[in-house]
């Protein structure tokens, strides 16, 4: 279980778009109704307008959910179909135009963060969902691993409110990022492990330092991710070793 970190619980609140006020029903009167329009842009307002007129501010039905969801576009993976998230985000505004994403960063501690995120309309929440992301699991999650976790969460968030779930729960993004940590796990391949080897000579660096560092007899032992960190990091190795020497 991640130990969470000291002043490191925080959440955020992806503030939704604010129609004019007052309005009667969902869309408002005319008027307002071509405030609302200007603000929203053509393209959007006709989303949701086509969706949303004729019904009660807070209701939805199964029949629109299942509009919202034909206008998704999905992305292969390993011959699977999955929603990418940005496609799950805009099928639910255009089922609520004013609902609300929050994120809260639970835990980040030792390269891992604990991700929530709840999806709702004014007092109700629709569906919430969590993720973790490793840094060292990828080259991109080297910069940006709480953002993709916090991605992975709105997802399956947006996936257990019924959004973008023809084919799977789990988003394009969670499952990007899945394979991503399984190759990262993997045993070191003897091509990297010769690689590295030959990296830590030029360096200066004796292999056993390395190996002390992460806890392993052999560089053969190290995982892939692992090796990309080094890597990514020999300058400060180096400094490290040059240090202690």
């Amino acid at each position: 279980m991640l130990a969470q970190t000291q002043g490191v619980k925080r959440s955020r609140d992806i503030q939704p778009l604010q129609l004019q006020q007052p309005h009667q029903g969902h869309l408002g009167t005319a008027p307002r109704r071509e405030a609302d329009r200007e603000q929203m842009g053509h393209q959007r307002w006709e989303e949701v307008e086509g969706l949303l007129h004729q019904r009660g501010e807070d209701s939805m039905t199964f029949k629109d959910l299942q509009e919202a969801n034909k206008q998704i576009q999905t992305t292969d993976i390993k011959g699977k179909q999955y929603a990418e998230v940005n496609q799950r985000i805009k099928a639910f505004r255009m089922c609520y135009p004013e609902g609300f994403i929050k994120t809260e960063l639970l835990a980040d501690a030792d390269g891992v963060c604990l991700m929530r995120a709840e999806v709702g309309f004014g007092d109700r929440i629709l569906g919430t969902g969590t993720a973790y992301e490793k840094e060292s699991s990828s080259y991109i999650n080297k910069t940006s691993y709480i953002e993709n976790c916090e991605t992975s969460a709105v997802g399956r968030a947006l996936g257990m409110a019924g959004f973008g779930i023809d084919t799977s729960v789990a988003s394009f993004e969670e499952v990007s990022n899945a394979i991503a940590q399984q190759e990262a796990d993997k045993k070191i391949s003897v091509t990297h492990a010769k690689a590295l080897v030959n990296l830590l000579a030029e360096e200066g660096i004796p292999a056993s330092y390395v190996c002390e560092g992460y806890k392993v007899k052999t560089l053969a032992d190290l995982t892939e991710g692992q090796h990309l960190q080094i890597a990514q990091n020999i300058k400060k190795i180096k400094k490290s070793y040059e240090s202690k020497a």
